[in-house]
């Protein structure tokens, strides 16, 4: 479960309410992975949660938004993006209390690696994710006037994904062997978007 909390702000030219304009954003982006594996022992069926730290990054966007007329209440911007979130990663902490065995030790093997929790600590498992694409966004302002915009932004991105990671052999190894697993480095995917965004003051 990918759960992803992104922080937006944006460099931009308001003048007599909201003008068409180029502009370039940034943005900083926090991202949590949780992983839920089911098993069996003797005390029945059992999931053991795995939580891995959270993903750290930052974005950058550059574009153009243009509006359209008198009263400019709908416009629409068009932008290509770029995104980069590091992570090191292994097993956090020990796992649930198992019957007298003690606690499940959550760990991943790989071919012939097994990622443990002491590794982790050290730093020795990383993944860096870069995101890159283009988006086209419709604009709604509710209000538009001189000091203040007030509306909400519907979209759509399409994107391709770039993994880059410590365990990249182990994890293609792993896919060889087991038919039912998968491993690709890069991936595209298709985006929506829908926000509330406002002007506060002119520059």
């Amino acid at each position: 479960m990918l759960k992803r909390i992104v922080l937006l702000g944006a460099l931009g030219v308001l003048a007599n309410a909201e003008e068409s304009a180029a502009f370039v954003g940034v943005n900083y982006q926090v991202s949590m992975i949780q992983n839920q594996t089911k098993m069996v022992n003797e005390n029945g069926l059992q999931k053991p949660l795995i939580k891995f730290p959270p993903y750290a990054g930052a974005g950058f966007e550059v574009g153009y938004k243009q509006f359209f007329g008198k009263k400019k209440w709908f416009g629409m911007r068009y932008y290509g993006f770029f995104d980069y979130v590091h992570n090191r990663f292994g097993v956090m902490k020990k796992g649930i209390p198992v019957g007298e065995s003690g606690f499940i030790y959550n760990s991943f093997s790989f071919g012939g690696t097994t990622l443990t929790e002491r590794d982790s600590y050290q730093g020795q498992y990383y993944i860096n994710l870069f995101t890159y694409g283009a988006g086209l966004d419709t604009l709604w302002n509710f209000v538009n006037k001189e000091n203040m915009v007030f509306g909400f932004v519907v979209g759509i991105q399409l994107a391709g994904d770039s993994w880059a990671t410590s365990i990249s052999k182990e994890i293609a190894n792993y896919a060889k062997h087991h038919s039912n697993s998968s491993y690709s480095p890069a991936n595209f995917q298709f985006l929506w978007k829908f926000a509330i965004r406002t002007h506060i003051a002119k520059h």
